[in-house]
């Protein structure tokens, strides 16, 4: 049985099973108060009554009785490398396992969308929001000042904002390990390269860092970052020539990029060189996608842990919606990279 224009109501679901509509309405929407006491047999058989009719909530009486959705909304950069659309995926099965369900917002070096988000989620009210992409150099305080601290959990640590909710990934550390590691093998020259520049690239001064530092704790007085343009890494005849004069003038014995796709850049280049990887100059990348252990050879870099900095956002939202009072050392997750050595090094 259904009600008008076929979607089911709780009142069929109460008449289905035998009981009240205030007892369909606490099993299935937690209201009734405390007042309304259900067996685990009665409430069981609700719910399997919700699944055989396919009951689904009204979303908009929920919003009208003032009451928050099972809706989390996802802020984030549309262009945004392929791992965060991976994440994605994963932070969308841990929130359907925990009974929510994501409502995306995607916009591109496009701050007012990415402000306007926030509103878009309120007016859903949402019951928690994760944002992604807060953090244009120079407008991280902008966006995540829109969003609501008591509902909000970020990638990365937002600026301008006191006690936040946020994880975040140790990229510095992981740069570091990368410079040890090849140290550990004999390379006592080892290149960074990285993408765009460090005003207008997040994440690509923390590389640097984790560079510098790994190369003073390792005792290594060779310096050498190389900013890569799009250009570069899209035509192989430019790279190829910009590898090539870096050899010869540097005389570099290891290269470490900023991402995989550069990585498998360079080794492309280096190969059309006739350099040997890693005889003559080990090389890795960071990210572990898919393609890195199908190089030849293939590829060391380190794995950013997608899984569990996915389940870390939900599962800190969750206790954010039902804590708005978390104490601070539930309010941070550092998660560091794991590195995975492979062929090249």
């Amino acid at each position: 049985m259904a009600g008008k224009h076929g979607q089911v109501r709780l009142q069929d679901i109460a008449l289905e099973v035998g009981v009240s509509v205030v007892t369909v309405a606490k099993v299935l929407n937690n209201t009734g108060g405390k007042n309304t006491r259900v067996s685990d047999r009665v409430a069981e058989k609700i719910r399997a009554c919700e699944r055989r009719l396919g009951y689904q909530p009204n979303q908009l009486a929920r919003q009208l009785a003032g009451k928050s959705s099972d809706i989390i909304g996802v802020a984030m950069d549309s262009y945004a490398p392929a791992i965060f659309h991976t994440r994605l995926a994963m932070m969308e099965q841990v929130a359907s396992s925990l009974g929510y369900r994501f409502l995306v917002g995607q916009a591109h070096d496009t701050i007012d969308k990415m402000v306007s988000f926030a509103r878009d989620f309120e007016s859903y009210n949402v019951a928690g929001i994760i944002c992604l992409a807060h953090n244009y150099p120079g407008y991280s305080s902008c966006i995540a000042s829109a969003y609501p601290a008591d509902k909000t959990v970020f990638m990365e640590k937002p600026e301008g904002m006191a006690r936040p909710c946020y994880v975040s990934l140790a990229v510095e550390d992981a740069f570091c390990d990368a410079v040890q590691h090849m140290a550990a093998r004999g390379r006592t020259r080892p290149v960074l390269f990285l993408k765009g520049n460090l005003q207008t690239n997040y994440g690509m001064d923390l590389r640097q860092q984790g560079y510098l530092s790994g190369l003073a704790g390792s005792g290594l007085n060779y310096s050498r970052v190389i900013m890569l343009q799009p250009e570069d890494e899209a035509c192989s005849l430019v790279l190829q020539e910009r590898v090539r004069s870096l050899l010869c003038t540097d005389r570099p014995d290891a290269f470490i990029a900023a991402n995989d796709h550069i990585a498998g850049a360079l080794l492309r280049a280096l190969l059309k060189l006739k350099v040997r990887v890693p005889e003559d100059v080990a090389l890795m990348g960071f990210d572990n996608v898919d393609f890195a252990k199908l190089l030849t050879p293939s590829l060391t870099t380190f794995d950013d842990r997608s899984d569990v900095i996915a389940e870390s956002l939900v599962t800190m939202l969750v206790a954010l919606i039902q804590d708005p009072d978390l104490p601070i050392e539930c309010r941070q997750k550092r998660v560091r990279p794991k590195l995975i050595v492979r062929e090249s090094t």
